[in-house]
């Protein structure tokens, strides 16, 4: 295949970690994680093109930030009014972190700064639950109809159980809905059992529902240190695949990884169309930047150890 372009669609969030001192320190957190991993495996010609608001007090800041980013086009951000979401950041051993939220902005992604070209594929991931809305789920499958479209629903998991609390029906409609528009899609454990919950389903149920009555092809369900489940369809037979991680970090640091592995799965699908060999050198890479704390240490060493394979 020659080059690829990655349209990138996620709230860029800011992280709150707490220093020595115990004050809040704030780094780039949401989709840059995603930007600087599609970077440091993309090859010459390909191109990323993420669209997100930011607050126009950091707009230059965070042009700059991206600026180390050979493969990446700012052309899709846009200064906003709005304050991005503020969160912090707390650290579990072994364990997916916790989150309390400082500040939170219920903007919606402005499609207005989609580019014309159709992309080889679309990254969406739910960093604050607004990110997009179902009719914007479907504009995006209308206007890219060949595109691969990946979703990881992320925060959005968060936000559909609590909006339809004591509802099943409603969000068994509501994720219809969004499994019609998709090719793949990527949840935690967490998130896994929230939907299928909420929905009166059971996973068997949810991954019928995904299949049969929507688009989907590919739905993964990451594990942290215990890697990733994968169920595929081929034809009208669901498959199901158990990838372990080379090599397990101890007491690493998750923030970020999920996003990391979900860019990269999504470019080497295109590259390789293989979904074994996609996730294989996504979990490496997410599990290698495990080791390091925080936006700051990731970003530096995916930039120099990211690009193999």
């Amino acid at each position: 295949m020659g080059s690829s372009t990655i349209l990138v669609l996620g709230h860029f969030c800011w992280d709150g970690l707490e220093s020595d001192a115990g004050s809040l320190k704030y780094e780039p957190g949401g989709i840059a994680y995603s930007l600087f991993a599609l970077s440091s495996v993309m090859e010459t010609g390909d191109r990323m093109i993420p669209v997100f608001p930011v607050e126009k007090d950091s707009y230059q800041t965070v042009l700059q930030e991206l600026a180390r980013l050979p493969h990446a086009d700012p052309s899709g951000i846009y200064p906003s009014e709005e304050k991005n979401d503020r969160v912090r950041v707390i650290y579990r051993p072994d364990e997916d972190p916790g989150y309390e939220s400082i500040h939170s902005s219920e903007q919606p992604i402005n499609l207005n700064h989609l580019p014309e070209t159709e992309p080889d594929a679309v990254y969406i991931n739910f960093q604050t639950g607004f990110d997009l809305k179902i009719q914007d789920l479907a504009a995006l499958r209308s206007r890219y109809p060949k595109a691969f479209i990946h979703l990881d629903l992320h925060v959005r998991t968060d936000r559909l159980f609590a909006s339809f609390k004591n509802n099943p029906a409603g969000l068994q409609l509501e994720l219809k809905q969004v499994f019609g528009f998709v090719d793949s899609v990527q949840v935690n454990q967490r998130e896994l059992q929230m939907l299928f919950l909420g929905s009166g389903t059971t996973e068997k149920g949810l991954l019928k529902m995904a299949f049969f009555e929507g688009q989907v092809r590919f739905f993964l369900i990451t594990k942290g240190s215990r890697g990733v489940v994968a169920w595929e369809k081929v034809l009208t037979t669901i498959h199901s695949h158990i990838l372990r991680p080379e090599q397990v970090v101890e007491n690493g640091y998750a923030v970020g990884c999920g996003d990391i592995l979900g860019s990269v799965y999504t470019h080497q699908m295109i590259r390789t169309q293989s979904l074994k060999k996609s996730l294989s050198t996504a979990m490496r890479l997410a599990g290698q930047a495990a080791k390091k704390q925080g936006f700051s240490g990731k970003a530096d060493y995916l930039l120099v150890n990211g690009a193999f394979r």
